[in-house]
């Protein structure tokens, strides 16, 4: 962005587009050059806008095709979600009937249990020696038989108790360490499930925060390039204004030159047509008296263009011969470089000493306030110069009023110090040739 001594500078002259608008004077072609100079900062800066909104526009883009990677990747996560959830409700679902199975099988091995321990308290009723003493007991062998039948049945029962229970136990765990192992699955799907949920928030709060900074940036260019556009439509309407004011100018002098040609032109017939009749009628006698007045009329006729030259050129301001407007530094000369191919018009003084004095004696021909600048003074000097005074915060002076030179007809404030601008016939001049040698 331009530095704001560069704003001020340039709103100087966006100032003088107005105070130019409204002055019609010999100082319009003046003024109509500080409206160009002021346009072509207007379209320069219109420029600049459009290169920083379309430079705005690349970055949306590029932000938006970030945002579309980012949608991917959101919808990705999303199905990873899904496919998650899916497998945490499917391991949810497997833990709760391994958890039943558990259940069970505990319960199977109590019964089991409680089933041995019944067997072993039968065994124990019946004796440790019990077989032995049946054996050698020698009484009926079919009684025997049916009783060593019965003490096999009873061991048989007894180891598959024992195999039964081993088998529930080894089933038991089996099936916690198949819980354990779901488990640690869950936990992991749970906390990858969180991971992506808050990679996604932060996916889109990224979102949301980018589009919503490079819209506005994009916004405020567009606004920007529309209030130019729309001062540069007024600055072009003010130059149609003062061209068309020039025209009308340049017409009415014209007219008013050839109707004083025509009178003089009808004056000098009318004198001639005497001057045969007296020539005619006094002969020789009067020629000699005729053509000492006209030689007598020719002299005064010089005469009077002398001193009407000798005034013009007596109201032309020589060479070092004005005041310094401001006792400021000088920040800003004439000339030098104020942006790219751009050169200042003036003086640009530091804010220093606040009073404003007219540079030389002169009317008052234009004082208006604006928005940019504050108040700006216009004094025609004669001989084609007029000097401009911008950055006033009030004028002590009216439109139409006459100043001497060094007379105070303002000041500047605080922040920001006078802008002074010397021109002759239209053009811009270095004040450096006509101001005091310091």
């Amino acid at each position: 962005m331009r530095n704001r001594r560069h704003n001020k500078a340039a709103g100087c002259l966006a100032a003088l587009i107005a105070a130019c608008g409204i002055f019609i004077s010999d100082s319009a072609s003046g003024a109509s050059d500080v409206t160009g100079s002021s346009l072509d900062d207007v379209r320069r800066e219109i420029g600049e806008h459009r290169t920083r909104a379309e430079s705005n526009e690349r970055d949306l883009n590029s932000v938006r095709s970030e945002i579309e990677t980012n949608r991917k990747e959101s919808e990705r996560i999303t199905r990873q979600l899904s496919s998650d959830q899916k497998r945490i409700d499917s391991i949810s679902e497997s833990l709760s009937q391994i958890n039943e199975k558990i259940r069970s099988l505990e319960e199977q091995k109590e019964r089991q249990k409680d089933m041995i321990a019944r067997q072993l308290v039968e065994a124990y009723k019946i004796g440790k020696n019990d077989y032995l003493k049946l054996v050698l007991s020698q009484k009926d062998p079919a009684a025997t038989d049916r009783a060593l039948e019965y003490y096999r049945y009873i061991n048989e029962a007894r180891v598959q108790a024992v195999r039964d229970i081993e088998k529930t136990e080894a089933e038991l765990r089996e099936a916690l360490k198949k819980r354990s192992d779901e488990s640690r699955e869950l936990q992991k799907l749970q906390d990858r499930r969180r991971s992506d949920i808050k990679k996604l928030s932060e996916i889109k709060e990224r979102k949301k925060a980018a589009e919503k900074s490079l819209s506005e940036s994009l916004k405020e260019e567009r606004s920007e390039i529309a209030r130019l556009e729309e001062d540069e439509r007024q600055i072009q309407g003010y130059l149609v204004k003062l061209e068309e004011e020039r025209k009308a100018k340049e017409k009415a002098e014209k007219e008013r030159l050839e109707k004083l040609k025509a009178e003089q032109e009808r004056t000098a017939r009318l004198k001639a047509e005497e001057e045969r009749k007296r020539k005619a009628e006094e002969a020789g006698r009067k020629k000699r008296e005729e053509q000492e007045k006209a030689e007598r009329l020719a002299a005064e006729q010089q005469r009077k263009e002398a001193e009407l030259a000798a005034a013009e050129k007596a109201r032309e301001i020589r060479r070092h011969s004005l005041s310094w407007p401001s006792t400021g530094q000088v920040l800003n000369k004439f000339g030098s470089i104020r942006s790219g191919q751009v050169r200042w018009k003036g003086l640009l003084f530091s804010t220093g000493n606040n009073l404003v004095k007219a540079a030389g004696s002169g009317t008052v021909v234009m004082v208006t306030s604006m928005k940019r600048l504050g108040t700006v003074i216009i004094v025609e000097h004669g001989g084609g110069f007029i000097s401009i005074y911008c950055n006033n915060l009030n004028s002590l002076k009216k439109q139409g009023d006459h100043v001497e030179q060094g007379e105070l007809i303002g000041y500047t404030g605080s922040s920001q110090g006078l802008y002074f601008e010397l021109r002759k016939d239209g053009e811009s001049v270095s004040p450096a040739e006509y101001l005091r040698r310091r």
